[in-house]
């Protein structure tokens, strides 16, 4: 763990990069499209558009190999300059099991790239005065509280939070789509596993529990859901429509 100063979290806006790859895995449902086959086996791809650009070639072989190796069930990939795409394309199966193939347009869990978009909708409330940086998290939590073994749950921030220099520890919870039992809430989460167990400000700590304290913020402050707040005010001004949270 590397320790660091504690700073204030810049705001952050959403950009369009210069030079964007995106890459997802995944081996969700997608609808068949028309597709070419590799002689290795049979591993579908779909293309549509075609990489020229010889940049490409040498990760286009490499990707088919992941696939026809099975080390990935499917890829699909979208490079874009300046909003133009150069190259678009999905390899793969998007369900092995009843032979479904990957497109360019088959919808993937995202994970932990997720963070970054929570980050965004919060700022939002930032920019707009409704939530400030500086101010102790336990103040847009509701009725949810830390546990404070330390003593210093009022010295987390929001900021502390957002940078991951809350001292909160890493949690990995996965709910299964055959688990009998609901997903834990998110206030439930923080009730139960939200403490830190150093300094706020001391140290990065990588955690995915430190990212559920703005998914509880959000619906505290705006008086709407999550997954409302997200769509209407970051995910659908930004043209991203087939999409979803959960």
């Amino acid at each position: 763990m590397q320790r660091i100063n504690s700073k204030k979290v810049s705001m952050v806006r959403v950009v369009s990069a210069a030079f964007l790859v995106i890459v997802s895995f995944s081996n969700h449902l997608s609808a068949a499209m028309p597709c070419e086959c590799s002689e290795k086996h049979n591993v579908p791809w779909n293309q549509a558009k075609n990489p020229g650009d010889k940049r490409f070639v040498e990760i286009r072989k490499k990707i088919i190999n992941m696939v026809s190796d099975e080390e990935i069930p499917s890829m699909a990939v979208s490079v874009a300059k300046e909003g133009r795409i150069l190259w678009e394309e999905a390899f793969g199966w998007a369900n092995r099991e009843d032979m479904l193939k990957a497109t360019p347009h088959t919808i993937y869990a995202l994970g932990s790239l997720s963070k970054s978009i929570t980050a965004t909708g919060l700022m939002l409330l930032v920019e707009k005065g409704l939530v400030k940086l500086n101010d102790p998290v336990e103040k847009y939590l509701g009725p949810v509280m830390l546990r404070d073994y330390l003593g210093i749950a009022s010295q987390i921030k929001v900021y502390h939070v957002l940078s991951m220099t809350a001292g909160i520890p890493h949690l990995w919870k996965e709910h299964k789509d055959d688990d009998p039992n609901p997903p834990l809430p998110v206030s439930e989460l923080i009730n139960r596993y939200g403490f830190s167990i150093s300094p706020p400000g001391e140290m990065f700590l990588y955690s995915n529990l430190a990212f559920a304290f703005p998914e509880q913020m959000i619906p505290v402050v705006t008086g709407q859901t999550f997954e409302n707040f997200m769509e209407k005010e970051v995910l659908l001004p930004l043209g991203m429509k087939d999409q979803g949270t959960h």
